[in-house]
Formats: C-alpha cells, sequence, structure tokens
C-alpha cells in the first residue's frame, strides 16, 4: 500500500515497486495508476480502518506499507490556522499512525513478516519555516524509531527516508527565495527526482534491507 500515489514521490514508488512485481494498492484524494486505486481523505477519523478492509478484500493482506502522503502549504507560523495545524498533522502523523497499526497489527496476528517506510524530510530534523509541517515530519522520524524498536521480534521492520528538496508539485509551492536558498546549500547543487526517492523506499522494501531497522536515510544531495 502507498499513500499519496497520485503525484511525485508516492507516484514514483507506486511505478518502481509494480515494475518489480508488487501488487500496490494506491491511496490518494485523486485516482492513481496502481493495480488497485483507493480514493481517500486520510484526514477522515475512521478513513485508515476502511481503507485496509478495502485493500484487503481487493488484494488481499497487505504486508508493506509506504506513507509517502503529505500535507504543506508553505504557511509560515503568523499564516498558520488551527484547520491547517489539524490537517497537516492528520495527514502526515495520525494516517501514518493508524495504517501501521493495521498492518502491524494483521501480521503480527498472521505471524507473518512487515515492511513499513515513512518518507519523512530533511526538515523533521533541521526545522522548517511551516512549522506545522517541520513537527509533523519530525514526528514520523520518532514513530518510524518507536515502531522498529517495538515490533522487531516481531517481523516488522520500519524505516524511513528523508528526503530534501524534490521537483513535485510539492517543492513548486517553496517561495522562490527561499527555494533559491536552498539550492545554494545543497552540494549536489540541484533539486532531486522523485525517482530518486523511490529507489530509496524500493531497497528499504526488499530483503537486501532485511537487517536494517529503525533506520532513516537521507536522499537530499548532501543538504544538511
Amino acid at each position: 500500500m502507498v499513500t499519496g500515489a497520485a503525484g511525485g514521490i508516492g507516484a514514483a514508488t507506486a511505478t518502481l515497486l509494480r515494475d518489480r512485481g508488487w501488487l500496490v494498492a494506491g491511496v490518494d484524494l485523486t485516482p492513481s495508476t496502481a493495480d488497485s486505486s483507493h480514493i481517500v481523505d486520510l484526514r477522515e477519523t475512521h478513513a485508515p480502518t476502511r481503507l485496509f478492509d478495502d485493500v484487503e478484500a481487493r488484494l488481499g493482506r497487505p504486508t508493506a506499507l509506504v506513507n509517502a502522503a503529505g500535507l504543506y502549504r508553505a504557511n509560515g507560523l503568523l499564516e498558520t490556522t488551527s484547520d491547517y495545524a489539524s490537517d497537516v498533522m492528520a495527514v502526515n502523523v495520525t494516517a501514518p499512525i493508524l495504517l501501521s497499526r493495521d498492518l502491524i497489527d494483521r501480521a503480527v496476528r498472521a505471524k507473518s513478516g512487515a515492511s513499513i517506510v515513512n518518507v519523512t524530510s530533511v526538515v523533521g530534523r533541521i526545522g522548517s519555516h511551516d512549522p506545522a509541517y517541520g513537527a509533523s515530519k519530525g514526528a514520523l522520524i520518532s514513530l518510524t524509531k518507536g515502531l522498529a524498536s517495538s515490533y522487531g521480534r516481531s517481523g516488522v521492520r520500519v524505516n524511513a527516508v528523508a528526503p530534501g528538496v524534490i521537483e513535485t508539485a510539492m517543492s513548486r509551492t517553496i517561495p522562490a527565495d527561499r527555494l533559491g536558498h536552498y539550492l545554494d546549500t545543497i552540494p549536489e547543487g540541484r533539486l532531486g527526482r522523485a525517482g530518486e526517492v523511490a529507489a530509496a523506499v524500493g531497497f528499504l522494501l526488499s530483503a537486501e534491507a532485511s537487517y536494517i531497522n529503525g533506520a532513516v536515510i537521507d536522499v537530499n544531495g548532501g543538504l544538511a
């Protein structure tokens, strides 16, 4: 299951996994090209549980989850409203928690392994002009490490990728002066590509990463 599968990193990840033989359930507000497309608003309280039931009925029990959906509007602190902060936390934090819960619950009861990859961000470590977004990505790093520690002995691996500034619709909302600052500080001297992040996600889901758990892999061109 890949959330945010209709665009950006989520779409690139869904495509990569399908090319590698996975059956992919794509989740987004708009249709995706995954094997099974699920139009879901992750801000809705009961959406994650209904989603898992729907995916299981159509494709079978999911064994891997990529939390790639993210909400970001480049709102500074003084422009941040209660509704915006709540929406960011619902999509970027609460939905991954609940989806991870449902995946892990099924994996533990079935006594089978499972793998989760959370798409966090470099701003989860260094902070963001958008405080709600930055805080949500920091929370996702904490979630990754907490779940890895709690469920590793149950055969569940939980890791994360932390992209820098990637060429997506989301990055196009970054103010030009701030984007220029990022480009000046990235050693690679360019924005990243969604496929480069997807490649890291694919690795973490693969058997080659079987002894990697609780890791956060930077995909940021050296931005620190």
